[in-house]
Protein backbone atom coordinates (compact mmCIF):
# COMPACT_ATOMS: atom_id res chain seq x y z
CA UNK A 1 0.00 0.00 0.00
CA UNK A 2 1.62 3.55 -0.97
CA UNK A 3 2.14 6.19 1.81
CA UNK A 4 -0.67 8.19 0.25
CA UNK A 5 -3.39 5.38 0.90
CA UNK A 6 -5.19 3.91 3.30
CA UNK A 7 -7.21 0.84 4.26
CA UNK A 8 -10.96 1.56 5.36
CA UNK A 9 -13.15 -0.72 7.21
CA UNK A 10 -16.88 -0.58 7.62
CA UNK A 11 -18.98 -2.66 9.41
CA UNK A 12 -22.65 -2.24 8.44
CA UNK A 13 -26.13 -3.29 8.27
CA UNK A 14 -27.03 -5.08 4.85
CA UNK A 15 -29.74 -3.20 3.90
CA UNK A 16 -27.40 -0.07 3.78
CA UNK A 17 -24.57 -1.61 1.29
CA UNK A 18 -26.15 -0.48 -2.12
CA UNK A 19 -25.98 3.10 -0.79
CA UNK A 20 -22.15 2.35 0.57
CA UNK A 21 -21.76 0.66 -3.05
CA UNK A 22 -22.75 3.98 -5.20
CA UNK A 23 -20.12 5.95 -2.59
CA UNK A 24 -17.50 4.06 -3.31
CA UNK A 25 -16.01 3.85 -6.83
CA UNK A 26 -14.14 0.77 -8.93
CA UNK A 27 -10.92 3.22 -8.35
CA UNK A 28 -11.43 2.69 -4.48
CA UNK A 29 -11.16 -0.87 -5.16
CA UNK A 30 -13.97 -2.10 -2.95
CA UNK A 31 -15.00 -5.60 -1.52
CA UNK A 32 -18.09 -6.33 0.22
CA UNK A 33 -18.10 -8.94 2.25
CA UNK A 34 -21.42 -10.27 3.59
CA UNK A 35 -21.09 -12.13 7.31
CA UNK A 36 -24.11 -14.12 8.32
CA UNK A 37 -24.91 -14.51 12.01
CA UNK A 38 -25.86 -17.92 13.16
CA UNK A 39 -28.50 -15.66 15.19
CA UNK A 40 -30.55 -14.95 12.76
CA UNK A 41 -30.16 -11.11 12.89
CA UNK A 42 -30.01 -8.83 9.83
CA UNK A 43 -26.89 -9.65 7.71
CA UNK A 44 -23.72 -7.82 8.00
CA UNK A 45 -21.56 -6.80 5.89
CA UNK A 46 -18.12 -5.98 5.94
CA UNK A 47 -16.73 -3.43 3.43
CA UNK A 48 -12.69 -2.91 2.76
CA UNK A 49 -11.80 0.01 0.08
CA UNK A 50 -8.08 1.34 -0.22
CA UNK A 51 -8.76 4.71 -0.54
CA UNK A 52 -5.68 7.78 -1.03
CA UNK A 53 -5.63 9.74 1.88
CA UNK A 54 -7.43 12.97 -0.16
CA UNK A 55 -10.36 10.34 -0.75
CA UNK A 56 -11.57 9.69 2.87
CA UNK A 57 -13.04 13.00 3.69
CA UNK A 58 -15.44 12.46 0.98
CA UNK A 59 -16.27 9.34 2.43
CA UNK A 60 -16.60 10.49 6.44
CA UNK A 61 -18.79 13.19 5.03
CA UNK A 62 -21.04 10.56 3.58
CA UNK A 63 -21.05 8.57 6.61
CA UNK A 64 -21.99 11.21 8.83
CA UNK A 65 -25.19 11.89 6.46
CA UNK A 66 -25.95 8.26 6.10
CA UNK A 67 -28.88 7.84 8.33
CA UNK A 68 -27.53 9.24 11.57
CA UNK A 69 -25.08 6.19 11.53
CA UNK A 70 -27.33 3.84 12.43
CA UNK A 71 -26.26 1.09 10.21
CA UNK A 72 -22.28 1.36 10.73
CA UNK A 73 -21.24 -0.69 13.21
CA UNK A 74 -17.45 -0.29 13.49
CA UNK A 75 -15.60 1.87 11.17
CA UNK A 76 -11.37 1.30 10.52
CA UNK A 77 -8.86 3.72 9.13
CA UNK A 78 -5.42 2.90 9.13
CA UNK A 79 -4.51 2.38 12.58
CA UNK A 80 -7.78 4.12 14.08
CA UNK A 81 -10.96 2.07 15.04
CA UNK A 82 -14.44 3.65 16.22
CA UNK A 83 -17.16 0.94 17.63
CA UNK A 84 -20.59 2.94 16.95
CA UNK A 85 -19.02 5.80 15.39
CA UNK A 86 -21.10 9.66 15.87
CA UNK A 87 -21.08 12.19 13.72
CA UNK A 88 -18.44 13.97 15.96
CA UNK A 89 -16.33 11.25 15.73
CA UNK A 90 -15.94 10.93 11.97
CA UNK A 91 -15.40 15.04 12.02
CA UNK A 92 -12.65 14.38 14.12
CA UNK A 93 -11.11 11.58 12.05
CA UNK A 94 -11.96 14.07 8.91
CA UNK A 95 -9.57 16.96 10.53
CA UNK A 96 -6.96 14.73 11.33
CA UNK A 97 -7.11 13.06 7.69
CA UNK A 98 -6.86 17.15 6.46
CA UNK A 99 -3.86 17.72 8.89
CA UNK A 100 -1.98 14.53 6.95
CA UNK A 101 -2.62 15.73 3.45
CA UNK A 102 0.64 18.46 2.39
Amino acid sequence: MASDALTVVIDCEGDGVDELRTALTPEDKPQFIERRNLSGDVATWIVVATLAVQSISPLLTFLAQWRGLTRVKRIKIGDIEIENPSAEDLELLRARMRAAVP
